[in-house]
């Protein structure tokens, strides 16, 4: 399906004394080019303000002509706007050409150039990161459940507006499951192999338990930088009790605290610059609950 481009642009111009003059702007199909005329050699970025120039993020990627430039007329700036979004349509877009002065003639300048570009009026903060450019990520994640148990495992995937990820966690535990082990009732009882009877067992107050949770979902950006996510999977959650018997212990699967199935999740996402943070929970069969946490890198 095509991507459709709906904006509206205003250009106050940003000056660094007055070397950059005669702004102005010309939407070429998906691409969104900025002409201006400079007076003097300098480093050229490019920011951006979808809320009226009440805030401006500056485009690191997807962006033509930007970096050093020498003294011009008609000088261009292209912005492949829809190659960094699926879909760019807001009401008052406003942008800022930014001019850095050459200091010793290096290319290291350039990184000190994007240096004074952050430090140019724009306040991150946790709460206002800057725009995510690229969109891979892989979490580190952590989940805990009140049975009590413990598991770890990784989150990847990748988003813009809308993207996709997979979840692999598993306990814990030296081994997943007791070599010898025996099936209980609901109550606990277990059936004694000679007389065929239910009765319980002699349990020692060890016990052994194991979960795993494989899912893949959906990602969807709400507003940047928060993201929300929701899956659906296979879990399981075993729980064994440890039995005394004459001929050696053996243990005993909870059948009324274990659970195989459907594993569904759903959480939010919060980037802070490169950092994406995670919190969510995890249910199988809607018997059996994890809380997520993760952290990670977003490539």
């Amino acid at each position: 399906m095509k991507k459709f481009l709906l904006i509206l642009i205003l250009l106050p111009a940003q000056l660094f004394a007055q070397v950059v003059t005669n702004v102005r702007q010309k939407q070429d199909g998906d691409n969104i080019c900025i002409y201006y005329d400079l007076s003097e050699e300098a480093y050229i970025s490019l920011l951006y303000s979808v809320d009226g120039g009440r805030t401006f993020l500056p485009i690191y990627n997807y962006l033509l002509g930007a970096g050093r430039n020498s003294a011009g007329v008609n000088k261009k700036l292209t912005w492949q706007v829809l190659k960094q979004f699926e879909t760019f349509k807001h009401d008052d877009v406003r942008f800022k050409v930014f001019a850095a002065p050459i200091t010793p003639v290096t290319e290291a300048n350039t990184k000190k150039s994007e240096s004074q570009v952050k430090k140019s009026g724009i306040k991150y903060s946790m709460f206002n990161p800057p725009p995510t450019q690229h969109n891979f990520y892989l979490l580190a994640d952590f989940a805990w459940s009140p049975a009590p148990q413990y598991s770890g495992g990784f989150m990847l995937g990748t988003v813009r507006t809308w993207g996709w990820y997979m979840k692999l966690h598993l306990s814990f535990t030296k081994s997943y499951w007791p070599e010898t082990s025996r099936s209980s009732s609901e109550l606990g009882l277990v059936q004694d192999y000679s007389s065929k009877e239910m009765r319980i067992p002699a349990y020692t107050g060890k016990d052994h338990r194991f979960s795993m949770v494989m899912s893949a979902g959906f990602v969807a950006r709400l507003v940047i930088p928060i993201y929300a996510y929701a899956g659906i999977g296979y879990g399981s959650r075993q729980l064994y009790w440890e039995a005394a018997a004459t001929n050696g212990n053996y243990y005993v699967q909870m059948a009324n605290h274990s659970y195989r199935g459907v594993a569904i999740d759903a959480g939010l996402m919060y980037d802070i610059w490169y950092i994406r943070l995670k919190t969510g929970v995890t249910t199988i069969n809607f018997k059996y609950i994890e809380y997520d946490f993760g952290i990670g890198y977003v490539f």
